[in-house]
């Protein structure tokens, strides 16, 4: 029987970095949220003004695409779109 153990440090390696792509992947996934067709996300949190200008909006609405936001520190209120 062969002895494997030389080889027990590579496949830890490779384990750990299958697990660390697939935590990533899996945060990036619960993270991203998109906008229906007929919605707005408006996400509030973190502001995007820098520290010689603070006049600028508290939120951010995102129409069409995609967006990352940080749970916690962020939140995503979705608005219809629909005329009525």
């Amino acid at each position: 029987m062969p002895d494997f153990s030389p080889f027990f440090p590579l496949i830890a390696i490779i384990l750990g970095v299958l697990f660390a792509v697939g935590f990533i992947w899996v945060a990036t996934k619960l993270m991203w949220k998109v906008a229906e067709p007929n919605e707005a996300l408006i996400i509030s949190g973190l502001t995007r003004g820098t520290l010689d200008t603070r006049a600028g909006m508290d939120f951010k609405i995102v129409t069409g695409k995609g967006a990352l936001v940080l749970p916690g520190l962020q939140t995503v209120r979705p608005l219809s779109l629909h005329p009525e």
